[in-house]
């Protein structure tokens, strides 16, 4: 996906089973939280998702609170096939969805099983230790870009971090 969509990250390696036990792969990178860049709405866009039917919510955790974003679409009219694709479509039909968090934040994947999120400890009760990864992109295709990252979450146990791909902007950590 990487590699297709000329984001140029090594995700650590060229083969669909990255790892699931390491606390770091490839440029991967260990969040404790996202900040959000001052003046700019932070913008998500999922980019690819290789899951299960189903409208699994998504969103960003503050603190004890959790704050669903919006959810990826079972299918739609015009895909069919929105849990197996590049570019899944979001119930709301919009491409992309903005936010102010106004706080540091982590973010999170409800899938069928377990909430994975971004953070940089182990996850609990899920079957693998890191549910979640995030990589810093520094071209999006083709162009430059800043305060940019790829969050890949996992929900079985294979170690593709594909099950939900998402781009996230105008954020540091």
């Amino acid at each position: 996906i990487s590699n297709a969509l000329g984001m140029g990250v090594d995700v650590g390696g060229g083969q669909l089973k990255l790892g699931t036990s390491e606390a770091r792969i490839g440029e991967s990178v260990l969040v404790d939280s996202f900040k959000p860049i001052a003046g700019k709405q932070v913008k998500v866009t999922p980019i690819a998702r290789f899951s299960p039917k189903g409208n699994p919510p998504f969103g960003i955790l503050l603190g004890d609170k959790s704050v669903e974003l919006g959810r990826l679409a079972d299918v739609s009219a015009q895909y069919p096939d929105a849990h197996q694709r590049i570019f899944p479509p979001l119930e709301s039909a919009k491409p992309y969805l903005e936010f102010e968090a106004g706080q540091p934040f982590q973010f999170y994947y409800e899938g069928h099983n377990y909430r994975s999120s971004t953070q940089s400890t182990p996850s609990s009760g899920a079957p693998i230790k890191f549910t979640g990864r995030v990589f810093p992109v520094k071209v999006f295709q083709g162009k430059p870009v800043e305060n940019t990252y790829l969050i890949g979450f996992e929900e079985a146990q294979n170690g593709d971090y594909q099950d939900a791909v998402f781009l996230v902007e105008n954020v540091g950590l």
